[in-house]
């Protein structure tokens, strides 16, 4: 079996059915947004990379399914290439090499093989190039789990109030004058001056965290999902955040805090305003670690 570790989780495989399992999704979902028979994705989480038509296929379908979960996949097609150059290929030597030498109408049969052998070549090839260049896109992470971390602020339609139209000024009825002197001539009403327009209000400075909460402040440089859990297992964020957002995260909970970070070699994470490092935490893409 190619890609198999001594160490459970973080094989290829493993990496990818743990990552699944943290957005909540099922081997179905997965199969369905990527095309696959259920039985080739439960290969892929089990590295049983042997069961996919070859290592052309299977770095193939390594690439998609970690992209659609977010995480970046050169680091297990790496792993894929050192685990299948670490198989021992048993070389042993002709015993006989004395043999008659082909005649003119075996040679022609010898090329048959030769020619299969050159047709699969090409049907590999087409193959890596096939799934390189059309890739699965990474889907945004479903709206329910969204919604119940940061409720969409809806936007209120404001309706214009018609202006008034003025109305002319009756003025009442002047004596009559005597025949001499000639009417003096009405002006018209002077039309109403335009209002100024109103000025508009000064934007709110960010606001502190409400008391008994926490803050924490990301700034990604590439799609990464972030889930936190407080010290009774509750989960108080879970969302994927886009590449080049900055993000607070206000939490409340029993601390300590268990993150999960993918992608975190492109995440920046400021607690209690001091920068936290996660380079030590980081094992293929992801980081596991706590805060007090």
């Amino acid at each position: 079996m190619i890609g198999s570790r001594s160490e459970e989780g973080f094989s290829p495989g493993g990496i990818l059915g743990n990552a699944r399992r943290l957005r909540g999704l099922s081997i179905a979902d997965v199969s369905h947004a990527l095309k696959l028979a259920p039985r080739q994705v439960e290969a892929i989480e089990a590295d049983a990379f042997d069961q996919l038509r070859g290592l052309t296929f299977a770095r193939g379908f390594v690439r998609n399914y970690a992209r659609y979960l977010g995480i970046d996949p050169e680091p297990l097609l790496d792993a894929i290439v050192a685990d299948s150059d670490s198989l021992q290929v048993d070389l042993s030597p002709i015993s006989n090499a004395r043999g008659d030498m082909p005649t003119a109408g075996s040679s022609l049969g010898s090329l048959l093989p030769a020619g299969i052998t050159l047709v699969v070549l090409i049907a590999l090839a087409l193959a890596g190039w096939y799934f390189d260049w059309f890739r699965v896109p990474v889907p945004a992470a479903p709206v329910e789990k969204i919604a119940a971390v940061s409720p969409p602020i809806r936007d209120e339609a404001v309706t214009p109030v018609p202006a008034k139209a003025v109305e002319p000024v009756q003025l009442p009825a002047a004596p009559p004058a005597p025949a001499a002197l000639p009417e003096p001539a009405v002006a018209p009403p002077s039309a109403a001056a335009p209002e100024p327009p109103a000025p508009e209000p000064a934007s709110t400075a960010t606001q502190p965290p409400a008391p008994g909460r926490q803050r924490l402040a990301f700034a990604f440089e590439q799609d990464s999902w972030v889930e936190i859990k407080d010290a009774r297992g509750r989960t108080l964020h879970s969302q994927l955040h886009k590449a080049g957002s900055a993000d607070d995260v206000d939490i409340g909970g029993t601390p300590p805090y268990a993150l999960v970070v993918g992608n975190a070699a492109q995440v920046k994470l400021r607690y209690k305003d001091k920068s936290v490092d996660l380079s030590p935490f980081i094992k293929i893409s992801v980081a596991r670690f706590s805060l007090q």
